[in-house]
């Protein structure tokens, strides 16, 4: 405080010097009398500012170079060490993001099974403990749509099984988790078609199907084979001068144009027999997949899309609420964790950055 007052002191002086050498070349225009004058003032502000030690700041600038030095190596150390000690907080807080994905998915059905017990649902100690939970997946079916025929649920059971419909995984987004389970309602639509397709009741045109399905892979060979042939004659006639080496054209005989023009006659025949046979196939199908419709309309219209849906949300709550616990046990360890490794380190790089900006500094020594 002393020495800033007679810093103050001799800053004031200095400005009333001045003030007084520019009142005296306002009011003269002597040259010589401003030459005196200059030298007077001079003179008063040796006397006023000597004593200056170049001595003691250069110490002063190489002390506190020294500690920048000193307490940079410290900063930097800390926060290595920081680094260390934040990388298993970030670890905890990855698995808090992916916390919704962790069920396993094999052991899914046996929980949809006990949460639709826990609901009311009757199932023996005997069946729920069943590895194949067939008995369960029936108990479910019919828990789910009771006026349904047994007879009908009964093959639904053999054409899907509850794995199918169970799932580990839900999506963040709402229009996303609508999207997977339109899909997996399509997958299980198309499975029962399949099932269903292959009953007694539809074998004969299933068969005749599969004889188009044959047919029409026969002459689809046959077709890529003429294509061949016609390509060589072509290749042949017209030369490449592509190939390497280039392939100069010759002249085909008779016989040789007799078969090109067959071939390609034969490849076109192919080709309408091929659309013809693809769309008498298609029409069977499409015979076939209404008359299965018609025949089980109450599991397509009724059972699927019931069973999906209340499989659906079981899974969805158990997953949310596993996820919510594991959640809570994840933050809670998260909070030990950074109040015992991290807050101490916290405090160690406060005191360093402390030390650097608020450390008095030297004085100078007259």
């Amino acid at each position: 405080m002393v020495a800033a007052r007679e810093d103050e002191a001799r800053h004031t002086q200095a400005i009333a010097f001045f003030k007084e050498s520019m009142q005296v070349a306002q009011s003269t225009h002597d040259p010589e009398r401003i030459k005196q004058e200059y030298e007077t003032q001079e003179a008063k502000l040796r006397s006023l500012y000597s004593g200056f030690d170049r001595a003691g700041v250069a110490e002063l600038l190489r002390q506190l170079s020294e500690h920048v030095q000193k307490n940079k190596l410290q900063l930097n150390n800390t926060m290595q060490v920081l680094d260390m000690v934040v990388a298993p907080v970030l670890a905890q807080f990855s698995d808090m993001q992916n916390v919704y994905s962790h069920l396993d998915d094999r052991v899914m059905p046996q929980r949809v099974i006990k949460q639709f017990v826990d609901d009311g649902m009757f199932l023996s100690e005997e069946d729920t403990k069943a590895v194949d939970q067939k008995a369960a997946w029936v108990k479910i079916l019919a828990h789910s749509c009771p006026d349904v025929d047994e007879q009908q649920l009964r093959k639904f059971k053999l054409a899907l099984k509850l794995d199918n419909f169970c799932f580990s995984k839900v999506p963040p987004d709402a229009s996303q988790m609508e999207e997977q389970a339109a899909e997996r309602e399509k997958r299980n639509r198309d499975r029962l078609m399949s099932y269903l397709r292959g009953l007694r009741e539809f074998r004969n045109t299933a068969r005749d199907i599969t004889r188009l399905e044959s047919e029409h892979k026969r002459l689809e060979n046959k077709k890529k084979n003429l294509e061949g042939k016609v390509k060589a004659l072509i290749r042949r006639r017209d030369g490449d001068e592509e190939d390497d080496p280039p392939i100069r054209p010759i002249e085909l005989t008779p016989k040789e144009e007799e078969s090109l023009e067959k071939h390609i006659t034969d490849v076109d025949n192919c080709k309408e027999k091929l659309a013809d046979l693809k769309g008498q196939k298609e029409e069977m199908e499409e015979e076939m997949k209404a008359a299965v419709m018609e025949t089980y309309d109450d599991l397509f219209t009724m059972v699927l899309p019931s069973v999906s849906g209340q499989v659906g949300n079981v899974c969805r709550g158990i997953i949310l609420s596993s996820g919510a616990e594991q959640f809570y046990r994840q933050l809670e360890s998260l909070v030990h964790l950074y109040g015992r490794q991290v807050m101490p380190f916290l405090h160690g790089i406060h005191d360093v950055c402390s030390k650097v900006m608020t450390r008095p500094p030297l004085m100078l020594t007259d």
